[in-house]
């Protein structure tokens, strides 16, 4: 058994794998399990994998059936994986070489179902090189991505499920995936696994590991480097596209958050509790994916979009068009909205804070 299995779903990413692989390769703790799956890249992606990491007993490659996204990549992983604990990268990203010797530690020395790491490295200059290890320190920034004060020392977070349902609201605990290690048999044992929601899939499953953790651990450290400044599609396509996978995700995340709690004593004391949950990631969706993306389309857009019309019809069929007019009529008049995921994708973003935060 490895210390720490670390699953890395891959589509078209034949430009950055080989890094983010040698990365974890040359990690310092030693004993890591690399799995990497591939959601059918139409590149040669998986090729080059095999080339380089076939016979690399420390490799495991997989080939999904047919492209299933991210989520159920990861699941394909988790079936797979072999570690004591289990970490998440992306594939055109990088992790500092010392950081799962420093996170297992933390695991082993506090028994915790759920390492959480408190921050995590931006670029500041407008072109990112391939190998993110080419970045220099003052090319960089070091975040918290909790919003909350860090920790001056690993601790283990409250067991009263209330607190940290408040802290998740108020943002303390960042639902990435990638700062965090957890243990396989926790997550087996509750079976804590990704759903095929189109978006806020990572969120979901943070939130059941934080529903489900005895022992949840928070650390100080910034050890994951995150690629920003990918391009993106046109405007409208990209609006559309954000929008019908935003409303799907609505439609559906209620579901999927209140079949996670459904085994949680505090929720069945408190069943408004899981209304507010629901209703704040709804909130969420609405915020930062349909409100920039009605913005950017308008009235017209959303009410001649055809992929908005065909998601409706699949859901509400006679009533479909009937839902589209009170869709339409309740998001027309959007004021200017910024959409924060091109603020949080932006170097210019990261650079103003480096430089505010060193006057």
């Amino acid at each position: 058994m490895s210390k720490i299995s670390v699953i890395i779903p891959m589509y078209n990413a034949k430009r950055y794998i080989l890094s983010c692989v040698d990365s974890l390769l040359d990690q310092t703790i030693g004993d890591v399990e690399i799995i990497v799956v591939n959601d059918c890249s139409t590149d040669d992606s998986m090729e080059i994998c095999r080339k380089h990491y076939e016979g690399n007993e420390r490799v495991v490659l997989i080939d999904q059936p047919h492209n299933m996204g991210p989520g159920q990549a990861r699941n394909a992983g988790l079936a797979a994986a072999r570690g004591e604990y289990v970490a998440f990268a992306d594939s055109d990203d990088a992790v500092l070489f010392d950081a799962y010797e420093h996170m297992y530690r933390v695991a082993m020395d506090m028994e915790a179902d759920v390492v959480h790491a408190s921050g995590a490295l931006m670029p500041v200059v407008d072109v990112v090189p391939d190998n993110l290890y080419e970045l220099t320190e003052d090319q960089l920034f070091r975040t918290s991505t909790d919003q909350c004060v860090k920790p001056d020392a690993s601790m283990k977070i409250s067991d009263d499920m209330g607190e940290r349902l408040l802290s998740w609201e108020k943002h303390e605990f960042h639902w990435s995936i990638w700062n965090k290690i957890y243990k396989k048999k926790f997550l087996d044992k509750y079976n804590i696994r990704f759903s095929d929601l189109k978006l806020a899939e990572d969120q979901m499953f943070c939130f059941s590991c934080l529903c489900h953790a005895s022992s949840y651990v928070k650390m100080p450290g910034e050890w994951y480097i995150y690629r920003i400044g990918a391009p993106s599609l046109s405007r409208g396509q990209k609006a559309e596209k954000t929008l019908v996978n935003a409303v799907d995700t609505q439609i559906r995340a209620p579901a999927v958050l209140r079949e996670i709690v459904s085994d949680v004593e505090f929720f069945k004391d408190n069943p408004a509790k899981t209304d507010e949950a629901v209703n704040y990631v709804l909130d969420i969706l609405e915020s930062s994916y349909v409100l920039p993306a009605c913005f950017s389309l308008g009235e017209e857009g959303i009410r001649q979009s055809e992929a908005l019309r065909k998601l409706f019809n699949h859901y509400y069929r006679d009533n479909a068009d009937f839902i589209l007019y009170q869709y339409t009529e309740s998001h027309k008049e959007v004021p200017e909205t910024q959409d924060p995921n091109a603020m949080l994708n932006s170097p210019a973003f990261w650079r103003m804070l480096k430089e505010k935060s060193a006057n």
